[in-house]
């Protein structure tokens, strides 16, 4: 059977998804074949002509059946390889065992845990998209990064400083340092270039693009499978707020970082689903973490 020409405003969905390309040509024709092809088509054609804003432009295929076991497997890897690694570095002497006993030093956090952290976590996502999905980290995580979504830097830059001048009244009223965090206060030891050109590595680069992966690219497509967008969206966000309280600091300020992390983490889940990929979110995490550590650099009494 043949359907009808189509206009020259109609768009064509790739792969059954979001984002819609316009048509090349004018005059293209869908064929079917049975019952079942032709209800697929007529969907088709009415995701052309009708797009529906609330639905998620993120892949949800049948063989991307991600789990929250998945999720999990994620944070042990991560955590197992950078004990691992603390451990290489005391038996190597690269971390004095007494430094230990008051906090792990900054340049162990950044030259040594972090990169540790990283990789564990990245060995993880990897093998578990060979598993169960193409194996490939942007077909089956939306892992993208466009030049032309460099500006999302900016939208990170200007969501910290507002969430901090919106938040600051609250920490001072509850006499909450605003940025408790054991990881910000390492980056605040550090003084000399070189460990700062790593520290930006770390959190400016590293650490936006593994937890886009593990937590918009994993959790959020693993949600989507059962959930709708919104509740997809806030589930996330809760999770992101909450995992970034098992750092110690953090806990003695949650009624500060957990409202600053969960619209955060909804402001980059919501990119993630309008966009299809990651490139927005990751962008807007690096823009929000950049501006922190220059913060905490150059002007350490800012109160965001």
């Amino acid at each position: 059977m043949t359907l009808p020409n189509s206009g020259p405003h109609m768009r064509k969905c790739m792969n059954g998804c979001y984002p819609l390309r316009r048509l090349s040509r004018v005059g293209h024709r869908l064929r079917v074949s049975g019952p079942t092809e032709l209800l697929h088509e007529r969907r088709k054609i009415q995701d052309f002509l009708h797009p529906l804003p609330s639905r998620p432009v993120i892949d949800q295929t049948p063989q991307r059946r991600f789990t929250y076991v998945d999720f999990i497997l994620v944070f042990a890897a991560g955590l197992l390889t950078s004990i691992i690694a603390t451990i290489a570095a005391v038996a190597a002497g690269a971390i004095p065992l007494d430094e230990l006993t008051t906090g792990i030093p900054s340049r162990a956090v950044f030259w040594i845990i972090l990169p540790a952290q990283v990789f564990g976590q990245l060995l993880a996502l990897a093998w578990i998209a060979q598993r169960k999905a193409t194996g490939k980290l942007s077909t089956d995580y939306g892992l993208l990064v466009k030049i032309r979504d460099i500006w999302y830097l900016l939208v990170g830059g200007a969501l910290l400083i507002g969430l901090g001048l919106a938040l600051s009244p609250l920490a001072q009223a509850l006499g909450i340092d605003q940025s408790p965090q054991d990881v910000v206060q390492a980056v605040a030891g550090v003084s000399d270039a070189a460990s700062r050109i790593v520290v930006l590595l770390g959190v400016v680069v590293l650490s936006p693009v593994i937890e886009e992966l593990w937590f918009r690219g994993l959790l959020l497509r693993t949600l989507l499978q059962k959930r709708s967008v919104v509740s997809a969206i806030i589930i996330q966000a809760l999770v992101f707020a909450a995992f970034h309280l098992l750092d110690a600091g953090a806990i003695q300020a949650a009624a500060v970082v957990i409202p600053e992390l969960f619209i955060v983490g909804s402001i980059l889940g919501y990119l993630a689903v309008r966009s299809g990929n990651l490139s927005r979110s990751i962008f807007t995490h690096a823009g929000f973490n950049l501006i922190t550590t220059l913060a905490l650099f150059y002007a350490p009494n800012l109160p965001f």
